[in-house]
């Protein structure tokens, strides 16, 4: 089902219509926000309170074809938000994903490092962008229906951010 079939299951009454948008979008919330925040537990409040904005919102989204734009909108505005308010910390934490080797661990390590270093490094725009088309595969008119500007200053703050 697309997600406007969902959207009208869910308007007409029955809330497994948003249950299977949940479904649908949580990884890819949740990748977001940690992407941006850069904090697993902030990630995930943020990724359940974009989903109750979005359920009690979901009624005034006029063009229900684009509910995926709307709710990552929800998300970049809940992770800035939080990055306005957030007092600095250090993070100690690493993901433990599998290697088949310690090299291979030390090389993800590595690289995990100076990819979240780089992106520190870049104005909140252009990390946006960059999280936004690299990370959630979106397109650049998609990234500029959610930060409000044309496709063509997508380009340019991805070309500039890497």
């Amino acid at each position: 089902m697309t997600d406007e079939e969902l959207i009208i299951e869910f308007l007409e009454g029955n809330e497994r219509g948003f249950e299977r948008l949940m479904r649908r979008y949580q990884p890819q919330a949740y990748c977001l926000a940690r992407a941006i925040t850069n904090d697993r537990e902030e990630a995930k409040d943020i990724t359940q309170k974009a989903f109750i904005q979005a359920f009690k919102r979901l009624s005034s989204l006029r063009q229900r074809n684009r509910f995926r734009s709307w709710f990552f909108k929800i998300i970049l505005n809940l992770c800035r938000d939080y990055l306005k308010n957030k007092k600095p910390t250090m993070s100690l934490e690493t993901d433990k994903e599998p290697a088949t080797s310690f090299e291979e661990e030390v090389i993800k390590r590595d690289l995990k490092e100076k990819t979240k270093k780089a992106l520190s490094l870049l104005p909140p725009r252009q990390k946006e962008v960059i999280i936004l088309r690299v990370f959630q595969g979106l397109s650049f008119n998609e990234i500029s229906e959610i930060l409000d500007f044309k496709p063509e200053t997508a380009r340019t703050n991805f070309y500039f951010g890497v």
